[in-house]
């Protein structure tokens, strides 16, 4: 995994923001998704070694706990990501109409 996909789609988004409304604060939403998002990852890591299927599942069972607490953080991305686009859509909708 390109360690470029750690800061560059929140770079991006803060860039889309600061060009569609100059001078303004970057929401927090933005860190709330990126933040979430990073603890998604890297709680699903564990899952990703080069085993068998069977002591990928084995592996899985046993520790339910950093499983769950990754697919939390993925879902609650996944909402903050909804409310960043829309966040970021009102201010471009906004900054168009002036």
């Amino acid at each position: 995994m390109p360690i470029v996909n750690l800061w560059f789609p929140r770079g991006i988004v803060a860039d889309i923001h600061h060009r569609s409304a100059p001078g303004h604060k970057l929401p927090a939403v933005v860190n709330v998704w990126w933040a979430l998002w990073l603890v998604g990852l890297v709680s699903g890591l564990g899952l990703t070694y080069d085993d068998s299927t069977d002591e990928i599942i084995a592996r899985a069972y046993q520790s339910v706990t950093g499983l769950l607490v990754g697919d939390l953080a993925m879902v609650g991305a996944a909402v903050a990501g909804i409310l960043m686009v829309r966040t970021l859509t009102d201010r471009q909708l906004v900054h168009i109409g002036d």
